[in-house]
């Protein structure tokens, strides 16, 4: 997962198919997400916790979810959701490139998190 070729819209890195442990599964190539519906916004994107905090949002405008691209070996923090709460603890694999997305973190609960399949 490379953080500053995501930054400039190079999704090369991350393309393939990634699943969470629910089944629910997402699909990029080198332009970004493959969806219909939705699309993932990087121009309010930014590296925070040596990690990149984007959103994906809808491609009619709706409501979207925070979108957390998560190397290997680096935690997921508070500041994905903007948050000052330190309790959380990151219960991810995170010797694997991961994906996060939702709104919340929620100790133990782990439906956020997606990892590459093919």
């Amino acid at each position: 997962m490379i953080i500053s070729a995501i930054q400039n819209r190079d999704f090369s890195s991350v393309a393939g198919t990634c699943r969470n442990r629910t089944g629910i599964e997402f699909t990029f190539n080198k332009n970004g997400l493959v969806s219909d519906h939705s699309k993932i916004s990087i121009e309010h994107a930014g590296k925070i916790d040596y990690y990149l905090k984007a959103n994906s949002v809808s491609k009619d405008g709706g409501a979207g979810a925070a979108i957390a691209f998560l190397p290997a070996g680096i935690p997921i923090t508070m500041s994905v959701t903007s948050s000052t709460d330190n309790s959380y603890t990151d219960s991810s694999d995170i010797t694997q490139d991961r994906l996060w997305f939702g709104q919340q973190l929620i100790n133990d609960h782990t439906d956020g998190f997606f990892y590459k399949v093919e």
